[in-house]
Formats: C-alpha cells, sequence, structure tokens
C-alpha cells in the first residue's frame, strides 16, 4: 500500500521507495501538471538501478504509436538472451499488437528483471468525460497490455489522473502538493523581491497552493514587473471552476486554470531570442548540454544571458551526469506541453478555460 489510514500519506520520496519493492502492484501516479509526477518516476528508475543495476528499464510517454513501440521492444527483446523460438514466432504473427504483445511477454519472462514507465497518460484522455478518446485506441491497448504483465516486472505510469478501461489492479496513488513548510523552504532559495514580508509569501502560497512550479514562476514575475504581477495574484485568487467540471479533477483544472493566466505572463517577459530557444529545446527528448544549447543559438554571444533569464523563470532546469562530469540542461513537461509540445487542445477546449 503506498498510503496508510494509520500514518497518512507518505512522503514522495517514501511513496517512490514503497513502489519499488518487489512484488508491488502497478501503481498510476496522478496529481496537476508541475506537481513532480515525471520527476517521482525519474527516482524511481533510479532506485531501481541502485538496488538491482541490472534491472532493464523501459520508458515511454503517452500516446504510443505501436509501430515505434514495436521497433523500441524488438531492439529491447533480440538481445541474445531471448529464447530460442522468439524470432519464429515474431515472423509468424501478421498483426502488430498480436507481436507486441509477443515481445512483452519474453521481456518479461528473462532472468534479466524489467521495468516499465508509463507517462504523460492524460494525453490519452477527453477531459469532460476523463475516458479514453476513441482515437487512442492502441495506446489504451498498449497499456492495458503493461499493466497486466506477471511479476517481477514492475510498471509505473503517470497522469493527471485516474480513467475506466485500466485493469481495476492497478493501484491510483496521488501525488500530494507540497506543505506551506516545503514550499517556503524552497521560496526562500528563490529571488524574491528585496521588501516582499513573510506575509505575502503565505497569501501566495494560499492562492498557488502546494504546486512548486506556480511559486517558481510568480516569484520571478514580482522580481520583474511588481504592479502587474500583484493584478496577476488577485486574478488568481478570483478563479471560479466551472460548475461542470468532474468532482475527480477540479484541483486537476484549477492548477490549470491558474497555468493559462500565469505561463502568457512569463513568456511575455522573454526577448524573441529566449523564447525561440526555449522552443528548440522543446525538440529534444532527452537532456542537452551546454555546447548542445549553444549550438542552437542565432546569437552565440547571448547564449549565457539567454540560459540564465531561461533557468530564473525556471523554464529550463538543469542537471549534472556525475559519469561524464557535465552539466545538461532541460525543459521541464509541463512547460513543454503549455508551450504546444505536448497534446493540451482538450484543455484549451474545456468549458470555462481561459485561452
Amino acid at each position: 500500500m503506498l498510503f496508510t489510514a494509520l500514518d497518512g500519506p507518505l512522503s514522495k520520496g517514501e511513496l517512490v521507495v514503497d513502489v519499488a519493492e518487489d512484488g508491488c502492484l502497478p501503481t498510476l501516479l496522478t496529481g496537476p501538471g508541475g506537481v513532480g509526477k515525471t520527476t517521482l518516476a525519474g527516482l524511481f528508475a533510479r532506485i531501481l538501478q541502485e538496488r538491482n543495476p541490472s534491472v532493464r528499464l523501459l520508458g515511454l510517454q503517452a500516446p504510443f504509436a505501436l509501430d515505434a513501440v514495436h521497433e523500441i521492444l524488438w531492439r529491447e527483446a533480440l538481445d541474445g538472451s531471448e529464447e530460442p523460438t522468439l524470432l519464429e514466432r515474431l515472423k509468424s504473427g501478421s498483426d502488430v499488437r498480436e507481436r507486441i504483445s509477443c515481445l512483452l511477454t519474453s521481456l518479461a519472462r528473462r532472468k534479466r528483471p524489467c521495468a516499465v514507465v508509463l507517462d504523460n497518460l492524460k494525453s490519452l484522455q477527453q477531459l469532460q468525460i476523463l475516458d479514453v478518446s476513441a482515437e487512442h485506441a492502441d495506446s489504451l491497448w498498449f497499456v492495458r497490455a503493461v499493466c497486466n504483465l506477471p511479476a517481477p516486472t514492475r510498471v509505473l505510469l503517470t497522469g493527471r489522473y485516474g480513467f475506466p478501461g485500466l485493469p481495476a489492479h492497478v493501484q491510483v496513488s496521488p501525488v500530494p502538493d507540497a506543505p506551506y513548510g516545503d514550499v517556503l523552504l524552497k521560496m526562500n532559495w528563490l529571488r524574491w523581491p528585496p521588501k516582499l514580508e513573510l506575509e505575502k509569501k503565505r497569501r501566495v502560497y494560499a492562492v498557488l497552493g502546494g504546486n512548486h512550479r506556480a511559486p517558481e514562476w510568480t516569484v520571478q514575475l514580482l522580481t520583474d514587473q511588481q504592479p502587474q504581477g500583484e493584478a496577476l495574484l488577485e486574478a488568481l485568487a478570483r478563479l471560479q471552476i466551472p460548475p461542470e467540471t468532474p468532482e475527480d479533477t477540479v484541483a486537476v483544472v484549477h492548477d490549470a486554470m491558474r497555468q493559462n493566466l500565469l505561463f502568457p505572463a512569463v513568456r511575455q517577459q522573454l526577448t524573441p531570442a529566449q523564447g525561440r530557444l526555449l522552443r528548440a529545446a522543446c525538440l529534444g527528448r532527452v537532456p542537452i548540454n551546454a555546447d548542445g544549447l549553444l549550438a542552437l543559438e542565432s546569437q552565440p554571444e547571448q547564449a549565457e544571458s539567454n540560459r540564465q533569464r531561461l533557468l530564473a523563470y525556471a523554464l529550463l532546469e538543469p542537471a549534472y551526469d556525475p559519469q561524464m562530469e557535465l552539466d545538461y540542461f532541460f525543459v521541464p513537461p509541463i512547460v513543454k506541453e503549455l508551450l504546444g509540445a505536448g497534446n493540451i487542445a482538450g484543455w484549451q477546449s474545456a468549458p470555462g478555460f481561459l485561452s
């Protein structure tokens, strides 16, 4: 169990450690964009590899194109450790679903344990009814196939909210917002306006909740444009949830509405060159090093100032590879989504949403 009535919700670190235990059921992490679901999935993968360096990690992001999934699984399964009859069975299967099932089953039966992370499941869903749209039937089939793999295969899913169609044994575990103390600690690391008192920080938390991404953006907006930032905070406090919003998604919808107000204000603080760099960085599916960012610049002499501006607004985040001793940078998933790199058409067309 990820949550207990006796002890209350586990911390995020404890939650992922628990998910990594042997015999754990497939688990879907849910919560608003920016709350840290993908980060937790990455921590899950790291813990697994620390405990068992031989574990085979497979990470895929929805929606799932079956032809592309088949190619990835083919490479993983036909690695020299497969059973002698696997290739023959694959050649005899004419349907891509049949071949994918064969590959998944083969990987699950190996001595080398397998772990699968399926990210961004909310891209498969229609917000109004929470169900998977007809165009994503193949993706839903693949999610079900992965969730039904036998132990010791571990499966972790991430999405905004649960939805019908998942196997009954999948555990749904909400990722809680951070409490005020944790958010205040993070706020203290950020560059606040010099005279912003503690009570104002409490007000920011009360309006924005415990989603860490929103305070990061608001801090910088208040620093760069104090009057407009105050007006924006007032507008955020007045947001009303559309009355037809499903009860299960109220928190997620409210968070998305805040982001739809915050993010355009943040983008207005970027120069055209900084906006272009951010969009170019979104195209990569893996972190990019400093030289890679430099190669994306049309005016290399501005590279450092542009990068620092994106870092200040938490539109770009740093990472470090101790083995290579290199700094890397990546665009957070919520930023990619709001820029249009993800499928957000359903959010923008939802009743009562701000454009």
